[in-house]
Formats: structure tokens, C-alpha cells, sequence
């Protein structure tokens, strides 16, 4: 009787599987040399925006770019291997390389910082030639409406003034506006 059961069952099982091989699947009816059939009669009107830009704004700073807390730094000790190293400024101002203490980089320049830190490595190197590199700059705004949008701010080392001083995380420090007599 089992035995039956097993037949009966592997026979419905072979008729279904041939059902299914019999089924066919409908042929694509795209043709890439036709045109877009859905698409007809598409019309595009011209949008004027009257903003200017500001001739200010396009005028590349000269003065040399501040280290500020967050800016990521790449270091190397020239013709020194093994000496590179990604590192960045850390929130109290200082950068730690090698077997420099930290050493002050909020406020300078790459090539101050560069003097600085070659200075501090010449108890252990001789003469080295220590090479700063800007990675990421991470202190200054980036455009973002929730930070200052103060473009003279980039190139100074004082926190920018801004209206309303903002409470969100990253954002960067700001010196509230007096207000006004």
C-alpha cells in the first residue's frame, strides 16, 4: 500500500513538472531601432535665474591656510623611512608625531608648523626636513547651512561672528554678533 502511495505520488509529480515544461514565456516586444512609443510630444521650457555672483567670491585667498583643530595632516621626515604618518589636530590645538612631544599647530601655517615640528625632532634626527601635508580640512566650514557661512572667518584664526551662534554637533565655534544700541 505504501509502495502505491509512492507511485501515485512520483507520477503526479512528473505530470506537473511536464505542465510546467510546456508553458511558454511570452517573447520581449522591444525593438531598439523603434522610438519610444510612451513618450510623445515632450515640450521643455527655458528657466531664466537672475542671481550674481558676488567678484569678491572668486578671489582665491593669498594668505597662507591656519591649522585649526580637526585638520587632518599627513607627516613625513624626509629620505627617513618608514616616518609617514596620517595624524590630525587635536581639539586643545596640539599634534603628536613621533617621538615629538605635541607640539602647537593651531594658529599656523603648514610651514610654521613644519619649522616647529622639524625643531622638536632635531634631538632625535639629524637636520630632518619634515614635509606637512593638508589631508582633510575638518575646522573650517563647509558651506553647510547649519555652520557660519562667513567666508572672511576661512582665512582668519579667530572664531567667525555670526547671528546666531549654532548649537549643532560639528558645528563650528562663533562669536555672537553684538547687538545692536
Amino acid at each position: 500500500m505504501f509502495t502505491r502511495l509512492i507511485i501515485h505520488c512520483s507520477l503526479a509529480l512528473v505530470a506537473l513538472l511536464a505542465m510546467a515544461c510546456q508553458q511558454s514565456i511570452p517573447k520581449s516586444q522591444f525593438d531598439a531601432r523603434k522610438g519610444d512609443q510612451t513618450v510623445k510630444n515632450l515640450t521643455f521650457s527655458n528657466v531664466t535665474i537672475k542671481r550674481s555672483l558676488d567678484p569678491k567670491a572668486l578671489i582665491s585667498p593669498t594668505d597662507p591656510y591656519i591649522l585649526g583643530p580637526g585638520d587632518i595632516l599627513e607627516i613625513e621626515i624626509a629620505e627617513v623611512p618608514g616616518t609617514l604618518a596620517r595624524t590630525f589636530v587635536m581639539p586643545d590645538g596640539m599634534v603628536y608625531y613621533n617621538l615629538a612631544e605635541g607640539i602647537r599647530a593651531e594658529g599656523l601655517s603648514q610651514s610654521d608648523f613644519a619649522k616647529h615640528l622639524s625643531h622638536a625632532l632635531k634631538r632625535d634626527y639629524a637636520n630632518p626636513l619634515v614635509n606637512v601635508s593638508l589631508v582633510e580640512v575638518r575646522s573650517r566650514p563647509t558651506g553647510s547651512s547649519d555652520r557660519c557661512s562667513n567666508p572672511e572667518s576661512i582665512r582668519s584664526a579667530s572664531p567667525p561672528l555670526c547671528s546666531k551662534p549654532s548649537l549643532s554637533p560639528g558645528a563650528l565655534p562663533c562669536r555672537a554678533l553684538p547687538a545692536p544700541r
